[in-house]
């Protein structure tokens, strides 16, 4: 096996508690932007090429997880109607 897609990512305790503000509906802008970029990059691992060689099932689940990091990213880029 691969990487270990089911396990929380190393993350900074700064990083954790942007996440957690974020819930609470309490975070600085600096912790809700800390907030996407680790979900986007640490959690949906965005810009990691889901493909795990003899394991189909497995890069499936990664690619399913990118997928959700590059929507975040493209609603970021969309303009307000």
């Amino acid at each position: 096996m691969g990487r270990q897609w089911n396990k929380v990512p190393d993350l900074t305790e700064s990083e954790i508690n942007a996440i957690k503000h974020c819930w609470e509906g309490t975070a600085t802008d600096g912790q809700q932007r800390q907030a996407l970029e680790t979900i986007i990059d640490k959690l949906a691992t965005a810009d990691v090429i889901a493909f795990e060689p003899g394991a189909p099932d497995e890069g499936a689940f990664l690619a399913g997880r990118t997928f959700v990091g590059k929507q975040i990213r493209r609603v970021l880029r969309m303009k307000s109607k």
